[in-house]
């Protein structure tokens, strides 16, 4: 039986850094270009000009900043998760990151409205710069902990996925495992039945059908050698294993034992466990023809 990994880390949600950054520029896209929409729209409404581009590049980069800085964000919520309570160190992190990140958004924005825009701020370019990243903080906290947030979602999925494989995985293991146990308690069993008719029939002097059960036994035991771990078998192979079973042990009850057959022609094809019907005839002939002086009769049907 193969076995398997306990667990499974899964595929990575993006397999490669090429792919993480085009995912990364698409989403940040959204609200940047909403914002750009909503510059124009309220220059529409207004009847205004619309803003030319070297304009609408300082709403751009504030947005597009987010592409470097959501992987550092993700990693720093990995390294300080925010449970609850929250711990003050965790705290603390994100709150000197979000500073960080308002920090740079304002720095990013006023030297693109200075030097691409022409923008001519009042008090120098620093003061500008200053007071867009003051400005701009309650909206960084809000999305510095939409990323955060998102974040710990996609992990708890990820977790929760893993968790489900590694049940699954168990519970197959455990069935293989069952399935495993039973195979090693009927076949010990079936070849002592087995070899106890041939030695029967030797003892009997019947030596004709005691090398027939023989030459029976060894196809049967060819069988089993032959698919070692196969878990399942079509209704087909089972019926034709126990025909073979069943006809050891004819040679060895003669008259006293009657087979029926009633078998849907539309089952044969079907997948059932290997060795499922087998010791079912074993016990209907150990329990009920071998106790009993008199003739009887062993229905197989499905």
């Amino acid at each position: 039986m193969t076995t398997q990994a306990e667990s499974d880390p899964g595929p990575p949600p993006l397999r490669s850094p090429a792919r993480a950054l085009g995912l990364l520029v698409l989403v940040w896209s959204v609200p940047a270009w909403l914002m750009v929409f909503q510059m124009q729209a309220n220059a529409f409404i207004a009847r205004s000009p619309l803003y030319p581009w070297r304009d609408v590049v300082p709403a751009l980069v504030e947005w597009y900043l987010w592409v470097p800085l959501t992987p550092l964000v993700i990693k720093l919520a990995e390294r300080l998760p925010l449970g609850w309570p929250p711990r003050p160190l965790a705290l603390l992190g994100h709150g000197l990151a979000v500073a960080l990140v308002s920090c740079l958004r304002g720095t990013a924005y006023g030297l693109a409205s200075v030097w691409l825009a022409r923008t001519t701020p009042l008090g120098g370019t620093a003061g500008y710069v200053g007071r867009i990243s003051l400005g701009w903080l309650p909206v960084a906290v809000m999305v510095y902990g939409a990323v955060v947030a998102t974040s710990h979602a996609i992990g708890y999925a990820r977790r929760s996925r893993q968790s489900d494989l590694r049940a699954a995985r168990l519970e197959t293991r455990l069935a293989q495992a069952e399935l495993e146990a039973l195979r090693g308690t009927i076949n010990p069993h079936f070849l002592f039945n087995a070899l106890h008719s041939v030695g029967a029939l030797v003892r009997s002097h019947d030596r004709t059908e005691a090398v027939e059960a023989l030459s029976l036994l060894s196809d049967l035991l060819r069988d089993l050698l032959r698919t070692p771990g196969v878990e399942e078998a079509t209704v087909r192979e089972e019926l034709s294993f126990v025909r073979r079973y069943l006809a050891i042990a004819e040679i060895r009850y003669r008259d006293r034992l009657a087979i029926e057959w009633s078998v849907d022609e539309r089952a044969l094809d079907l997948r059932v466990p290997r060795l499922i019907v087998q010791p079912l005839v074993e016990n209907a002939i150990n329990h009920g023809i071998a106790r009993d002086s008199e003739a009887g009769l062993v229905s197989v049907g499905l």
